[in-house]
Order: structure tokens, then C-alpha cells, then sequence
């Protein structure tokens, strides 16, 4: 969960969106494992590919908010979720 969360963080903060080669260093995964992420999150409507450019989608960004909103409070019990 916690790769997810980085890519959608990532796409969260590109206003223009961002490149595949882009997400591999940011989000330090390999080419591979990344294409398979993405189709993931592209099939869960979670992101978006414009032309080889990826956006996080409102349906994204919501569950980014409501992740961030739940670690917190799990952070707040003492348990460690990521």
C-alpha cells in the first residue's frame, strides 16, 4: 500500500502531471513493477495517462486524503501502519 500512496502523492503535487521516468526516480521502483502499478491504478480509476502523462484523478485524491487521515490516527494509537 505504502508504493501506491508515494505514486499517488507524487501525481498529487504535478500540477502538469508527470512522466513515467520521472515516477521511477521519485518513487525509486523499477520500470517493471511501475508499468504494473500503473495499470493497477489506471483500472481503479485512482490516476489518469494523458499521452504518456499521469495525473491523479479526484477519485485519487480522495483516497490519498482519507489514507493520510487514517495513518494519522493510527500514528496517534501508537501503531505503525506504513
Amino acid at each position: 500500500m505504502k508504493i501506491i500512496v508515494d505514486i499517488l502523492d507524487i501525481l498529487e503535487q504535478s500540477e502538469n502531471g508527470t512522466k513515467i521516468t520521472e515516477l521511477i526516480m521519485k518513487a525509486n521502483v523499477p520500470y517493471v513493477r511501475l508499468t504494473e502499478l500503473l495499470d493497477y491504478l489506471l483500472k481503479k480509476q485512482l490516476i489518469e495517462d494523458n499521452a504518456g502523462s499521469y495525473k491523479i484523478t479526484k477519485k485519487g485524491a480522495t483516497l490519498l486524503m482519507e489514507y493520510r487521515k487514517f495513518s494519522s490516527f493510527a500514528q496517534n494509537l501508537g501503531l505503525d501502519i506504513d
